[in-house]
């Protein structure tokens, strides 16, 4: 399967360092702001960077991707993948807890329901994870630039859910089909969608 070329003119793709990784928080955390999930979690997003922090922790950082995407100097994107194999450990659980609590607050109950529900869903075959895309200026090619380097890296399975109804023809032009629905309690509704690979 092929990959769509998307190079937008002046977007550099570069992997996360120690250095850009609190820029990825923030850069994420912007890029959904106005996430259904990310609100259904949480009203408030003046915490969601600890959000995605804690995400960063929980992994292992032998299994863990990241990229960011540049415009001059500006972080405009972010994308977090999960190699295949790829799980929480105790102490990547205990080390993100702190964060976890500080960014859902009131809402760490559906914290544990979401992780819960997107466990169940997922492949249990091994598989790639695009656990987050996202760019803080739309309709620019930034996440289709991520999407593409990360998918060039991927063999096999690669599944994601898509918490926004608009990005699921970006998803499908990558070769991504829906494979369920997964409905939040008094929530939103995500979609789940894999990959063959290459």
């Amino acid at each position: 399967m092929t990959t769509p070329s998307s190079d937008p003119a002046g977007i550099r793709i570069e992997p996360v360092t120690l250095p850009t990784r609190m820029l990825s928080f923030h850069t994420l955390a912007a890029a959904f702001r106005s996430d259904p999930v990310m609100r259904w979690l949480q009203p408030h997003g003046w915490a969601d960077p600890l959000f995605f922090a804690g995400t960063w922790i929980s992994l292992r950082k032998d299994l863990q991707v990241a990229d960011i995407a540049l415009e001059g100097r500006h972080v405009v994107g972010a994308a977090y993948w999960e190699k295949p194999g790829s799980r929480t450990s105790r102490l990547g659980e205990a080390l993100a807890a702190p964060f976890f609590i500080a960014a859902l607050r009131t809402g760490t109950g559906r914290g544990e329901i979401l992780a819960e529900m997107l466990h169940e869903h997922r492949p249990r075959r091994p598989h790639w994870y695009l656990s987050a895309v996202g760019a803080t200026r739309p309709h620019r090619g930034i996440g289709s630039a991520l999407l593409h380097r990360g998918l060039d890296r991927t063999s096999g399975l690669v599944y994601l859910e898509s918490s926004n109804p608009k990005n699921i023809p970006l998803y499908q032009r990558y070769g991504f089909e829906p494979l369920s629905k997964i409905d939040l309690p008094n929530g939103p509704t995500l979609v789940t969608m894999a990959r063959e690979g290459r």
